[in-house]
């Protein structure tokens, strides 16, 4: 499901406009985003956790010439569905 769908199924049931919940879902992203950026993690309760996790950095192979290489360290953004999540999926 694209954004745009989303954000069409939610003003189907808010009853508001397209416009707006697109912009509500665009907002919710960019705070979710600064935050974690900022070291802090982001719960929904009855959702999940979104956090920030991080490789160290660490030798490679490369798989083409069997080149002994330095991966470098580096942030990502994780997220844990909450059971309650789980429990809906399966």
């Amino acid at each position: 499901m694209t954004k745009t769908k989303l954000a069409e199924r939610v003003s189907l049931v808010s009853g508001v406009p397209v416009g707006t919940t697109e912009r509500v879902i665009n907002f919710t992203i960019e705070t979710i985003l600064k935050t974690v950026q900022s070291g802090e993690s982001v719960i929904l309760p009855c959702f999940g956790k979104f956090f920030l996790a991080s490789y160290k950095e660490r030798t490679g192979t490369n798989p083409r010439t069997g080149e002994q290489m330095t991966v470098p360290a580096c942030r990502f953004l994780r997220f844990k569905a909450s059971s309650k999540v789980k429990d809906t999926i399966n």
